[in-house]
C-alpha cells in the first residue's frame, strides 16, 4: 500500500530531524558536516517509500549508537567505540584481533551478505564533500569514481570471508589509490589505502557481515589515474 501524503511528509521530517541532530553533534565536537542541501533532503525525497523506510531504520540505529557513545562521554571521532556499539545492537561478534589493529584515524565500515552498508564510522563524513543526505541515500557508485580493480579486490576479499571454512581477519594493505567525488560541489579527491577485512559472527557462529577498514585523507591534488 502506498503511503499517503501525510505519512510521506512525516517520514521526510523524521529523516531531516535525524540529519540535523547528527550535524549538531558534529558541530558540538568542532566539525562541519552538512545535513542536506538548502532545499532539504532531496536525495531522500527522490527514493521509493520502501527504500525510505530502510534508510530511516538504518539512520535511526546510527543516531542511537552515536547518542549512546556521546552519553557515555565518548566522541563521534572514536570509530572503534561507534563500531562496538553498532555490533552490539546488531547482535554480532568480531574476531578478537580485529580492533587491536584498527587505528584511531581509520574509516570502519560494515557490510552484509548483499553488500548493503550497515555502518560507516563518522570520520568519513568529515572527509567527504557530500551532505549526509547524499551519502546516506545515494549509491556509492553514483557518488565516487574509483579504479574498478580496487572495487573487485574488495569484493573478492569479502566473498572469500563469507565462504571460508575458518574466516579470519584479512590484511589487505594494497597500494594507495584515489577516489574522486563525481557530484559534490567540492569535487574532493580522497587518497585511500585498504587495510583490513574481517568477519562478523552471529550467536551461532555464522558469518553474517564483514567489517572493513581503510586509511583515507583528502588528496594533495596531484593527477589521478584514468578510470571510468
Amino acid at each position: 500500500m502506498k503511503p499517503n501524503d501525510t505519512e510521506q511528509q512525516e517520514s521526510i521530517a523524521t529523516f531531516r530531524g535525524m540529519l540535523d541532530q547528527l550535524a549538531a553533534w558534529a558541530a558540538d565536537e568542532g566539525s562541519l558536516v552538512l545535513p542536506c542541501k538548502s532545499t532539504g533532503p532531496v536525495c531522500f525525497v527522490a527514493l521509493a517509500s520502501e527504500m525510505q523506510a530502510q534508510i530511516v531504520e538504518r539512520t535511526a540505529r546510527y543516531l542511537a549508537v552515536c547518542g549512546d557513545v556521546r552519553s557515555a562521554g565518548g566522541s563521534l571521532e572514536d570509530g572503534r567505540r561507534l563500531f562496538w556499539a553498532t555490533v552490539r545492537r546488531l547482535g554480532l561478534r568480531p574476531v578478537s584481533d580485529f580492533l587491536a589493529e584498527v587505528q584511531a584515524s581509520d574509516v570502519i565500515e560494515i557490510y552484509d551478505r548483499n553488500f548493503v552498508q550497515l555502518f560507516r564510522s563518522f570520520n568519513f563524513f568529515k572527509l567527504s564533500g557530500y551532505t549526509l543526505d547524499e551519502v546516506l541515500c545515494r549509491p556509492s557508485l553514483e557518488l565516487f569514481r574509483r579504479d574498478p580493480a580496487q572495487t573487485r579486490a574488495l569484493l573478492d576479499a569479502a566473498k572469500a570471508l563469507f565462504e571460508a571454512a575458518k574466516p579470519a581477519t584479512t590484511r589487505l594493505f594494497g597500494p594507495l589509490y584515489v577516489i574522486e567525488e563525481r557530484a559534490s560541489r567540492a569535487r574532493r579527491r580522497l587518497l585511500v589505502q585498504d587495510k583490513l577485512a574481517a568477519p562478523l559472527f552471529d550467536a551461532e557462529g555464522r558469518v553474517i557481515a564483514i567489517a572493513t577498514t581503510f586509511d583515507c585523507h583528502v588528496s594533495d591534488g596531484r593527477p589521478s589515474p584514468s578510470f571510468p
